[in-house]
């Protein structure tokens, strides 16, 4: 048969030739990996990081109310100013973008019929926990975007419809 290091059956393959053969399989797989390795080191890196210059984020302020944090990038990067969970076991957060200069709430491990509000003094985003599928993921508010790049006083709520149990937690957002 023939295969690595073995000649015809008749023809043993001499000790030389299969040294060659491990180094020649040797270089060429270095060879490989330093090609890609150069290609890799060579390909210019681009990140979605909120410092590059490139980056753009759908909406500002006001102007993202009740827009998804996903869709106008205000989700990337975004900074947790709150974190804690309930008395009835959810997890909750409170989310900051300052290149959005908007806010929002997000629960995980909540229960059906369940609603999470975020508001300040001038407005309020709710999103209500109504399908089953919501359960095994993260649910979140819309925005709330901001008028300034002052530090605001928020309030955020997590409330079970059927018990009318109700976990609120004042946050402050980080002043601009």
């Amino acid at each position: 048969g023939i295969g690595i290091g073995i000649g015809t059956d008749s023809e043993p393959v001499q000790p030389e030739v299969r040294t060659r053969r491990r180094w020649t399989a040797w270089a060429v797989g270095f060879a490989v990996l330093g090609a890609a390795t150069i290609a890799v080191a060579a390909y210019p890196q681009r990140t979605l990081s909120t410092a590059n210059a490139d980056f753009h984020v759908g909406c500002t302020g006001r102007a993202c109310d009740g827009q998804d944090p996903q869709t106008t990038l205000c989700g990337v990067e975004p900074q947790t100013l709150f974190e804690q969970v309930t008395s009835q076991g959810a997890g909750l957060q409170v989310r900051y973008n300052p290149l959005c200069k908007a806010v929002w709430a997000r629960t995980w491990n909540s229960r059906l019929d369940e609603t999470l509000t975020i508001e300040d003094e001038n407005a309020s985003q709710t999103v209500h926990i109504s399908r089953a599928g919501d359960l095994d993921q993260f649910v979140y508010t819309p925005l709330l975007g901001l008028s300034d790049d002052n530090g605001h006083s928020l309030r955020v709520c997590l409330k079970d419809q059927l018990s009318s149990v109700a976990d609120c937690y004042p946050v402050k957002t980080p002043p601009g």
